[in-house]
């Protein structure tokens, strides 16, 4: 009974971290290493990608001089060393690391930033964005999730723009772009919702915004959307809408 229980136990905190494989608020880049003397942006962001709200910012030594406040920062570094800048929201807390070297350790032409996979995901493969006006993105990150294949659109400076997840099994690296989220354009699965609306069209609109729904979470009775405001929450009786309930802050 011991065992069983001891199984029961490790096979829910499996799943339980499977589910909280994106956290509420991330810095980005991961890590960085600057020159002395340069200044370096980081940006906190919200489970959609998008930048966060209400975002506060401190780092680990007096050393590090952070100019600006939101979403957004600056960091100014006096000496060389090793740091921590990190960020705080109503939705979590974030942090990156960073290095600063002199100028003979500076590496030409070696990698200066990095993003990390989220816990429980892996990077399948980094694509470089194709220039377009108007377009900070540089680089899409694609990572392998356990809920499925996940989309990061970061810039030259690794700051990511936005994520979205796809449902195809088989992307197409070269189209990456496409699977810019409808939500940037102000579309919203709940807003678009109806009451008395069938299983089938609500899943034509998750469709058209990029949001994928397993099979299995098909069969409930109700189905959750991550959205950039929050979640949106889908209830169905014999087939039909019945309510639609946004979760702030989620």
């Amino acid at each position: 009974m011991a065992k069983f229980l001891c199984l029961l136990a490790t096979v829910t905190l499996a799943l339980s971290l499977a589910a909280q494989d994106i956290p509420g608020l991330a810095v980005t880049p991961s890590s960085a290493t600057v020159l002395l003397g340069d200044a370096r942006p980081f940006r906190a962001v919200g489970r959609d990608g998008r930048p966060a709200y209400a975002v506060r910012w401190d780092a680990s030594s007096s050393d590090v001089h952070i100019s600006g406040n939101g979403a957004e920062i600056m960091a100014y570094f006096r000496i060389p060393g090793d740091y921590i800048i990190n960020a705080y929201s109503p939705d979590g807390t974030g942090s990156a690391h960073v290095k600063v070297v002199n100028l003979r350790d500076y590496p030409t032409g070696g990698i200066k930033w990095s993003v990390q996979s989220f816990a429980g995901c892996q990077t399948r493969q980094i694509v470089p964005a194709i220039p377009a006006p108007g377009v900070t993105t540089d680089v899409f990150m694609q990572e392998v999730c356990p809920r499925g294949n996940l989309v990061r659109a970061l810039t030259a400076e690794g700051l990511e723009n936005w994520r979205t997840w796809i449902g195809e099994k088989n992307v197409d690296p070269s189209k990456l772009d496409a699977y810019q989220p409808k939500d940037l354009l102000g579309k919203s699965i709940c807003d678009s919702v109806k009451l008395d609306m069938s299983r089938d069209d609500v899943l034509k609109l998750a469709a058209s915004a990029k949001t994928p729904l397993s099979d299995a979470e098909q069969s409930k009775d109700i189905w959750t959307f991550e959205e950039s405001a929050g979640d949106c929450r889908i209830t169905f009786h014999d087939g039909k809408v019945t309510r639609k309930q946004k979760i702030i802050g989620n």
